[in-house]
C-alpha cells in the first residue's frame, strides 16, 4: 500500500458518519459505574474479613505489637537509667554537695 492509498483511505474514513449511539447507552453506563462501585468496595472488604478470622494472621498481630511495645520500653528505660546515672557521676565529681552542707554555709550562727 502506498502513501497515496493510505491517505485516500484515511480521508473515506474520516468523512463517513459515525453511527448512532443506542437508546439506552447512558443507563447501560451509568448501571456498570454503580456495579463496579459495589465490586470494589465488597472486594477489600472480603479480604480484610478473609484475613480477620485466621488465627494465624490475629496472633502475628498481637506478636508484633508486644514485641514492639517492650523493646520501646526497654530503650527508654536504659536510656533513661543511663542519663540518671550520669547525673549522680557528675554531681559527686564537681562535689556539689559540699554546698548543701548547713555547718560551712551557716553565716547567721558564726563563731
Amino acid at each position: 500500500m502506498t502513501d497515496q492509498e493510505f491517505d485516500n483511505l484515511i480521508t473515506q474514513v474520516r468523512q463517513s458518519p459515525l453511527p448512532d449511539c443506542p437508546g439506552s447507552l447512558e443507563s447501560h453506563v451509568l448501571r456498570r459505574v454503580r456495579l463496579s462501585r459495589n465490586e470494589s468496595e465488597g472486594l477489600l472488604w472480603s479480604w480484610f474479613t478473609a484475613l480477620l478470622p485466621k488465627p494465624a494472621f490475629v496472633a502475628a498481630v498481637i506478636t508484633l505489637v508486644v514485641g514492639v511495645s517492650v523493646f520501646m520500653t526497654v530503650m527508654k528505660t536504659t536510656t533513661q537509667i543511663s542519663v540518671a546515672h550520669k547525673q549522680q557521676l557528675a554531681v559527686r565529681a564537681l562535689d556539689f554537695g559540699v554546698l548543701s552542707n548547713n555547718e560551712i554555709m551557716n553565716f547567721d550562727n558564726a563563731h
